[in-house]
C-alpha cells in the first residue's frame, strides 16, 4: 500500500482470498498509472510481474476417427493408461489425409491439417520443430505415404507411452502421499 500511497490512493481495500485490491478514489484513467508499480511490486517480491492476458486461444485436438475425442467413445482417442498395442491399432485405422490411391498421393500428396496421425505428432508426440516440418513438407508432396506417417506417430507415441510408463512404475510407491485421504486406494 505504501507505493499506491506514494502515488496518492491511500484509501485501499484488500482482498487476499481472491488476490485483488480495491481502490474506491481511482478511476479508469488511473489505471495506466496504478498497474506498472504494482507489477513493479509484483516482481519485487520475486513474482512474474506480467500483465494477464485479454484473452487466450485454444485449437481442439481431432479423434482418431476425425471427428470430437470423447471419452465416451475410447476409439477417439489415444489413452495415457493404453498400451502400446491398442494405440498402435487405433493409429492404423485413424482418419488419414491422404489421397485414394498410391499414385494420386505421390501426385497430390496429401493433407496434413485433417491427417490425425500429423496432429497427434504436432499436438502430443513431436517436440522437434524442424523434423514436425520436414514431414509435413513431405507428406504435401506426396514423397510420405499415409502408412507412413501414420508408422512415424506409432513410433513417436510409441517411445512417449512407453517412458510415461516407466515414470509411473517409479513413482507408484509415493503417489498416496500426494493424494486426498478419501482419494487414496
Amino acid at each position: 500500500s505504501a507505493i499506491l500511497e506514494k502515488i496518492g490512493f491511500s484509501d485501499i481495500n484488500s482482498n487476499p482470498k481472491h488476490g485483488s485490491i480495491e481502490i474506491p478514489a481511482a478511476t479508469s484513467r488511473d489505471r495506466d498509472l496504478i498497474r506498472p508499480e504494482l507489477l513493479k511490486l509484483e516482481r519485487s517480491l520475486g513474482g512474474l510481474g506480467l500483465l494477464q492476458p485479454s484473452s487466450t486461444y485454444h485449437q481442439f485436438a481431432i479423434g482418431m476417427t476425425g471427428d470430437k475425442m470423447s471419452s465416451s467413445r475410447p476409439e477417439t482417442t489415444i489413452f495415457l493408461t493404453e498400451d502400446v498395442a491398442t494405440m498402435e491399432k487405433k493409429v492404423k485405422s485413424s482418419f488419414s489425409g491422404g489421397q485414394s490411391t498410391l499414385e494420386e498421393h505421390r501426385r497430390l500428396g496429401g493433407d496434413p491439417d485433417v491427417d490425425v496421425a500429423f496432429q497427434y505428432l504436432r499436438y502430443f508426440f513431436e517436440d522437434d520443430d524442424t523434423a514436425l516440418s520436414e514431414v509435413e513438407t513431405g507428406y504435401r508432396a506426396g514423397e510420405i505415404l499415409t502408412g507412413q506417417m501414420k508408422q512415424i506417430c506409432i513410433d513417436k507415441a510409441s517411445e512417449y507411452l512407453s517412458h510415461l510408463g516407466e515414470m509411473r512404475q517409479q513413482t507408484a510407491h509415493i503417489v498416496d502421499d500426494f493424494l486426498a485421504e478419501d482419494a487414496r486406494l
